[in-house]
């Protein structure tokens, strides 16, 4: 993925939790991204919705080139196991 396509990416998620933010059902919420390649790295923990969005670094494994679904999903389902809301979303990108 290149930088430019990136940015846009997290332009879009930071979008998308301030108008979740905005809501005053989600005030409550909590999210997690788990960004993923080759490899795949929970790089946000449980934040809170209404916390300003910092996009994490770029996250890149120039030692070999796929898409690793399976530790992408691992980390996911790991999330949700431990969250403690209700509701639960889950965007794959």
């Amino acid at each position: 993925m290149s930088s430019d396509d990136y940015k846009k990416m997290m332009t879009g998620v930071g979008d998308f939790l301030n108008v979740m933010s905005a809501n005053t059902e989600c005030k409550g919420d909590r999210f997690s991204i788990v960004l993923y390649g080759a490899e795949a790295e929970l790089v946000e923990r449980q934040a809170s919705i209404t916390k300003p969005f910092t996009p994490p670094a770029q996250f890149t494994d120039a030692r070999s080139y796929g898409t690793n679904f399976n530790r992408a999903f691992e980390l996911t389902l790991n999330e949700i196991k431990v969250a403690q809301s209700r509701k639960h979303v889950l965007i794959l990108m």
